[in-house]
């Protein structure tokens, strides 16, 4: 397939103002630790308190035998205790956190980074609003906007101390931005009353990092609570929207990408960017679409264009948030 032809197509689905998933894989970049990092950390931190525990002993070894953390996590006997369940909450906050800060910094002292320009370049073309959909837990998205000075809306009112409200995102041109597994800066009170404190160093006094880990019980956590409301209004954005581009994103998440694969099914076009897909994702996504880009790295310096089923290589690392920033802007 000619590269003008393919580049000519990736234009299109992005200058419909798609909606945009992002995945763990537009952080890792960013130093963000992926879901190996993660489970490293817990291994690490949780190992010597729940040494005894049934449980945790059977996760334990999936993550040493190599396993990723969804798989290890998922259909446990006997199901993990509230306690645990809490300091795997609790760890992943501190660990996610703290690279987090980290990059926020860096964001603020740098140039623009490849993300913010793209987040800029969607709001700039879009006529109305821009909606993004990420299970991420950190902050780069929010980070991005700020830095590329685009106005964003989260579901939550307030200033220093915020409630959720769901009728607070916007209706006019603006950002969405749906985290519907939480975020670093959400939060439950002992009582259960969900708020959103921004950029704690620590997790304050009584309360709960509002974020739902890895396994099984994510499919049901997500129906519960704040986590409900944007999942619904997730959902009501992938029905109504013209396309999909997805940065970094896996394709495991059954609840969040049902709408998303209905959308396919009636041929709405899907950009897909990212490192390496897998074979199920790719799966997933040919058995659902005939209308298709999946962009996605090769080898050293040159990248896999998937299109329709049609795969063509060319030179160049255009599988990077900059690199599709080259082919949408041809600078």
């Amino acid at each position: 397939m000619e590269i003008n032809e393919i580049f000519k197509k990736t234009q299109r689905i992005v200058n419909d103002i798609p909606v945009l998933l992002v995945g763990t894989g537009a952080s890792i970049p960013f130093g963000i630790p992926g879901m190996s990092g993660l489970a490293e950390h817990l291994l690490n931190s949780l190992r010597e308190k729940y040494v005894e525990d049934a449980t945790w002993v059977v996760i334990a070894k999936r993550l040493e035998e190599g396993e990723d953390l969804e798989s290890a996590m998922t259909d446990v006997n006997p199901s993990p205790s509230k306690e645990l369940v809490n300091d795997i909450v609790f760890e992943t906050w501190r660990l996610i956190n703290s690279y987090d800060l980290q990059c926020g910094q860096r964001i603020f002292r740098e140039p623009q980074s490849s993300l913010s320009k793209l987040i800029g370049y969607l709001f700039t073309t879009s006529k109305a609003l821009v909606n993004i959909i990420t299970t991420n837990y950190d902050r780069l998205i929010e980070y991005s906007c700020d830095k590329g000075s685009v106005p964003v809306a989260d579901g939550f009112k307030g200033y220093c101390f915020k409630r959720f409200s769901g009728d607070s995102f916007a209706s006019k041109k603006m950002v969405n931005l749906f985290k519907v597994h939480g975020s670093l800066d959400y939060f439950k009170y002992k009582n259960g009353e969900p708020c959103s404190i921004p950029l704690q160093q620590e997790i304050p006094d009584d309360y709960i990092p509002d974020i739902i880990p890895p396994g099984s019980d994510k499919y049901r956590d997500v129906l519960r609570g704040v986590h409900r409301d944007l999942l619904q209004k997730a959902d009501s954005c992938m029905n109504s929207a013209s396309s999909y581009l997805c940065i970094g994103y896996g394709f495991n998440d059954e609840q969040i990408q049902e709408k998303l694969l209905s959308g396919l099914r009636d041929g709405k076009p899907i950009l897909v960017v990212t490192k390496k897909i897998s074979d199920q994702a790719l799966a997933l996504i040919s058995s659902n679409s005939s209308n298709f880009v999946i962009i996605t790295e090769d080898s050293l310096n040159h990248t896999m264009f998937n299109v329709n089923g049609t795969v063509t290589v060319v030179e160049g690392d255009y599988w990077t948030i900059d690199g599709l920033l080259n082919i949408i802007t041809g600078e």
